[in-house]
This record gives C-alpha cells, sequence and structure tokens, in this order.
C-alpha cells in the first residue's frame, strides 16, 4: 500500500501532528495544514523513514484501517478515533 506524507514534514521539518489509516490500507502522515490540496505537497514514501526521524510516531503504527490518530503540538498525547467522514 502507498504510505503519504507532505513537503512540510519530510522537507521543511515540520512535525507530523496527523496519521490516517484509510480504509483502503493506504498511510497518510502530515502537519495537519491544509496546503495539501496541491498534489506537489504530497510525497510517497515509507512510514519507517518518518518513523526514523520521529520515533514518536511508534504509537500510531498499529492504528487500524478506518482510523486516525491526532496531536496538537509535537509533545502532546496522540488521541486516536475512527475516521470522520468529510
Amino acid at each position: 500500500m502507498a504510505e503519504f506524507s507532505c513537503r512540510n514534514v519530510w522537507e521543511r521539518g515540520k512535525p507530523v501532528l496527523c496519521v490516517f489509516h484509510t480504509s483502503d490500507g493506504h498511510w497518510e502522515m502530515n502537519c495537519g495544514g491544509y496546503e495539501h490540496e496541491d498534489d506537489n505537497e504530497i510525497l510517497i514514501l515509507h512510514k519507517a523513514h518518518l518513523v526514523a526521524r520521529d520515533p514518536t510516531l511508534e504509537p500510531t503504527l498499529d492504528l487500524p484501517e478506518g482510523w486516525e490518530a491526532r496531536r496538537e503540538t509535537f509533545s502532546a498525547d496522540w488521541v486516536r478515533e475512527p475516521q470522520t467522514a468529510e
């Protein structure tokens, strides 16, 4: 399955604040910003590379399909819940 992140995280050093494990098995780990509608802002990479950079992502790796985890800041606890339809 494809794994996605944003340039804000990978290239600009922003923390991952949102993790999604979609119902079709894809993963997305991004900064929580709203500029991701531009396809040029999305990157395909392996989540292991993000976890190597940021071990605080490890608690999200067991998210079931159709779930998300969010945190307000880098040092905040993850809040996990089923994904809501948007």
